[in-house]
């Protein structure tokens, strides 16, 4: 009698079972399919396709296969099996039925719980036995049992955290399908409110750098982004004990709730009171950081007054929705609800303003020299400090490209001081300031490192930018020279007019001394920011190895002045003149055409600016030798989109055709004479 009356009720665990036993049949089913049928199709499928390149294929973890399908029966059915669980819960009816019974509450959950466990273990365990027979049955594939029981602990590791904290909310929620919605919005919440306060650090936050999710694996802190992740990066050890504390966490809350919630509450929204404020900020605050963000897509988007407004209205809309939420009506209105949400308001505009205000120090802090063990300074932080390493699957930091020289240091620190204090603005629409990103690493003695990302108008900070510019360790970073500098390979040079015009060295003497000589040349550039190569250049590309097997590369493009001699003597002596620069003789006549004055369409390719010129502007034929030499000697390749007075056309004797820019300050006598009007 006191067996059947208290844990082991057969009819409740077979009620539990009835309820939610289907789904764990169907996440066996596309566990099996994940896996096992995935195995034994490429099983097959490298004999015919792969075979010749490696005898076996080692698997490195058994999350290869079912890319797609792992994570959704990872995040979909241990859910599921909790919705359908704790349903008796969300009913009238069935609520008092099981709280009549004579069992005390934790009882009754205890059943639940373990039947869900049991759930999710029986297609995990069967999934694994399956994969420990076939291991020694595949023909081409090869993995080890230990890959098995590291697949199978992950999965059910995650499958019960999915499992608790579903059943968690369950106990919080008196509504199953808000059950399932507030769970989809929970697991994804963390990295949802990173990305909100990114985007809005960005825009209010003077200094701010958004640090990429690639190298800070932010994004990872969302339960559901981790698991959707699992095919490219397994769980680690660490991961793995959080999400089983966590597990373990979630369910000792839930006995601690479930005893505390009345049975009165099935329907509910919100089953306990205490959580309604919570639930009223969360969804003000996210509704009105999403109005925040679109708005900030908008042209009025400077305009204080209307942004503020954008924020309130947010934090309105956001509030109405959660009292409908949790009162399950549309008649919410009255003078208490009002101030309610006023004090509501108050709390949630705090949360939103206070992060972007002097009072963090955020924006004026400039390290102590003596804080700084080495810096960084250039316009893509984040891509050349980090580098991706294959083996271990993290990046890593490259020393390299910060410098640790004192002098160095104290003038970026003394630029950034500088910046901060002034704080200057930036005019986008005014194409004749040249606006320069910087972003700044510091690496300091305490290990951490510091960011900031400013945009620096150049005539402002020109003496100051100089003596940062102008130095060897900011020449080797910006143009990557310590890349260079390593490379053994071949180098490709190329016509930056056509470029189907090129060479190709590979002679690793001649790859030496050209070498020496793109070095030299780049470090003799005088302030980098502002070089522009007016006349005839080519460029030199290297194919620079990310890994050791030289499957992955980057190229890397050093351009190439004319007027520095060495390399053109170079060119000369090993017969690649002739091809890789551009001279009159291949030029059959430059066609000129004077530049729209409409700003708006400087951003766009030459070609089709020009064509957009050919009804509007009188357009001009040079085919006289003399003045073709005059107009390729002034001319250049747009690179910065500025505003250019004039676009010339090109046409070469092998019938190609290349565009180049003529600005004002490079017209000579010789060449006004033939500009159209």
């Amino acid at each position: 009698m006191m067996f059947n009356r208290f844990f082991f009720n057969r009819g409740l665990w077979i009620q539990a079972f009835r309820q939610s036993a289907w789904l764990s049949v169907l996440y066996l089913i596309g566990l099996l399919i994940a896996l096992p049928l995935m195995i034994i199709t490429q099983d097959n499928e490298y004999e015919l396709s792969f075979r010749r390149f490696e005898p076996v294929w080692n698997l490195d973890d058994l999350f290869y296969f079912g890319q797609q399908i792992q994570p959704f029966c990872m995040m979909i059915f241990p859910a599921f099996i909790a919705i359908f669980l704790t349903r008796y819960m969300q009913n009238k009816k069935s609520a008092d039925l099981f709280h009549s019974l004579p069992f005390r509450r934790e009882q009754l959950l205890s059943i639940h719980l373990l039947v869900g466990i049991l759930l999710n273990v029986i297609p995990i365990g069967i999934t694994m036995i399956l994969l420990a027979i076939m291991k020694n049955r595949l023909m081409y594939l090869e993995y080890t049992g230990t890959q098995i029981w590291q697949w199978g602990i992950t999965v059910f590791v995650i499958s019960l955290f999915i499992f608790a904290f579903t059943f968690f909310v369950g106990v919080c929620i008196g509504q199953s399908v808000l059950q399932m919605i507030v769970t989809g919005i929970l697991l994804l919440l963390p990295v949802v409110v990173i990305m909100f306060f990114q985007q809005h650090f960005i825009a209010y936050l003077y200094g701010y750098m958004q640090e990429s999710s690639m190298v800070t694996n932010y994004d990872y802190s969302s339960p559901l982004v981790r698991i959707g992740a699992l095919s490219g990066e397994a769980l680690s050890l660490q991961e793995g004990w959080i999400y089983a504390i966590l597990a373990v966490v979630f369910i000792i809350l839930t006995y601690i709730l479930y005893k505390l919630r009345p049975s009165e509450a099935a329907s509910q929204a919100i089953v306990f009171r205490y959580f309604n404020p919570i639930f009223r900020i969360g969804v003000m605050f996210c509704a009105s950081m999403t109005l925040g963000t679109y708005w900030r897509l908008v042209p009025s988007f400077d305009n204080v007054v209307l942004t503020i407004s954008i924020y309130i209205l947010g934090i309105i809309v956001g509030y109405f929705i959660a009292e409908m939420l949790i009162r399950k009506t549309w008649y919410i209105f009255n003078w208490k609800m009002m101030l309610r949400m006023l004090g509501y308001s108050i709390i949630v505009g705090f949360i939103i303003y206070l992060p972007i205000t002097n009072l963090t120090g955020y924006e004026k802090r400039v390290p102590e020299l003596a804080e700084v063990q080495s810096v960084y300074i250039g316009n893509n932080a984040q891509g050349q400090l980090f580098e991706y390493d294959y083996m271990s699957s993290q990046y890593g930091i490259k020393k390299e490209k910060l410098s640790s020289n004192q002098e160095y240091i104290q003038s970026i620190l003394a630029l950034q001081a500088k910046v901060v204090e002034d704080q200057p603005e930036v005019d986008y629409k005014n194409t004749e300031i040249i606006n320069y990103p910087f972003q700044i690493a510091y690496q300091l003695k305490n290990g951490e490192l510091m960011y900031r990302s400013y945009v620096l108008p150049d005539k402002m900070y020109a003496s100051d930018l100089e003596k940062i510019t102008n130095t060897e360790e900011y020449k080797t970073v910006y143009y990557r020279l310590d890349d260079l500098k390593k490379y053994q390979g071949k180098i490709r040079i190329y016509n930056t007019d056509v470029s189907q015009k090129s060479k190709v060295v590979t002679n690793p003497a001649k790859v030496k001394e050209l070498k020496n000589l793109i070095l030299q040349e780049h470090l003799a550039i005088q302030n980098p920011l502002n070089r522009s190569i007016v006349g005839s250049r080519a460029s030199f590309v290297i194919q620079f190895p990310l890994n050791e097997e030289g499957t992955n590369t980057d190229e890397r493009y050093y351009d190439w002045d004319t007027s520095y001699q060495p390399i053109a003597t170079w060119l000369k002596a090993n017969g690649y003149w002739d091809t890789l620069v551009t001279q009159p003789k291949d030029i059959t006549s430059i066609v000129i055409a004077k530049e729209s004055t409409d700003s708006n369409t400087h951003y766009q390719e030459l070609s089709y600016r020009f064509s957009q010129q050919l009804t509007n502007s009188k357009l001009v034929t040079v085919n006289r030798p003399q003045v073709i030499a005059e107009l390729l000697d002034h001319s250049q390749q747009e690179v910065n989109f500025q505003n250019t007075n004039y676009i010339l056309k090109l046409k070469f004797k092998d019938k190609s055709i290349a565009y180049r820019v003529l600005s004002s300050s490079e017209i000579n006598p010789e060449i006004y004479k033939v500009l159209p009007e």
